[in-house]
């Protein structure tokens, strides 16, 4: 079944490759698809492309078809005045959630599925096994943004280096804050006696993005990478992360800089996961995500909007 409300025709897209044109957004909770479509829209090269919301109905859900009015009145309000994107709600049928996801992701091959969760006690921010899931198996990027306690956001943060140095978060922070019309700035943070390398080190990485310019490179000293990100943004930041693989061992030395932010973050955070193309590297990595795991009460996991 789908229910699609186009509120403009969607203009012909250049062929950029690094460009996002189509996301798929799981969801249950109406009242997280403002954030999330205000998230997703601003992805959308030149504003334009198509977001599906997509509502997977398992077998045991004896209340979907309340849940799908509830939905449907909500995207409702995005057809009210002309945009340059379509949103298209998808219902789709499945024993499990995961599964559902990606079979909505086979059938639209979608350049990234945006995730949600809900603002959360810090220190106590998990995502949970489909989350996990999705991320190990998609072949396209994921990304989960955790939305803020309110809607002010001055600044987009790309902190890189270390376990969270990507030129593809630099891109999306680019496209972000040129979306929103905001300053956009990056963060390496060094150890001592490494400034002038650590520039360097983030100017090249720049240099592979278009209008790459108009970011402000900030090299900071630190000893802790989290801790050093938190100290220096706030929470009317918007941080864009990313995080890389790394086995057990590795964490249980170093830990996960990406977990801490987005654990302690007062601000919003998008976290992308980059798709792995090659079969053989993905079977490998598996992506190891083992700061995924659960450590919540059941009652702390009712945080996790997009499952509740």
């Amino acid at each position: 079944m789908v229910i699609q409300h186009t509120s403009s025709m969607v203009k012909k897209l250049d062929n950029d490759p690094n460009a996002i044109h189509t996301i798929i957004i799981p969801i249950v909770n109406p009242n997280t698809i403002s954030s999330l479509v205000d998230v997703a829209k601003n992805l959308l090269h030149n504003g334009q492309g198509k977001l599906i919301l997509l509502f997977v109905v398992t077998d045991d859900d004896e209340f979907a078809e309340s849940k799908i009015n509830d939905l449907q009145n909500a995207i409702d309000i995005y057809t009210q005045a002309p945009q340059s994107f379509s949103i298209q709600l998808e219902i789709h049928h499945s024993n499990d959630v995961t599964h559902g996801i990606l079979n909505g992701a086979k059938r639209y091959d979608p350049d990234m599925i945006l995730l949600g969760l809900s603002y959360s006690i810090r220190g106590q921010v998990e995502l949970g096994q489909i989350v996990e899931s999705v991320a190990e198996q998609a072949t396209c990027d994921v990304g989960v943004y955790r939305s803020p306690g309110h809607t002010m956001i001055d600044r987009v943060v790309v902190p890189v280096g270390g376990s969270i140095a990507s030129t593809v978060i630099l891109r999306i922070g680019m496209q972000l804050a040129k979306s929103k019309k905001l300053p956009c700035e990056s963060l390496y943070v060094y150890s001592h006696g490494e400034g002038e390398s650590a520039y360097r080190h983030v100017s090249d990485l720049l240099g592979t993005i278009p209008h790459h310019q108009k970011m402000k490179i900030n090299v900071i000293s630190g000893i802790n990478e989290a801790n050093s990100v938190l100290s220096w943004t706030n929470e009317n930041d918007l941080l864009v992360i990313g995080f890389s693989e790394r086995n057990p061992l590795q964490k249980w030395l170093y830990g996960d800089t990406a977990q801490r932010i987005l654990d302690r973050a007062t601000g919003p955070v998008l976290m992308v996961a980059r798709a792995i193309d090659n079969e053989e590297i993905q079977a490998l990595t598996k992506r190891r995500l083992s700061w995924l795991r659960p450590l919540l009460t059941e009652t702390e996991q009712e945080h996790v909007v997009w499952l509740a």
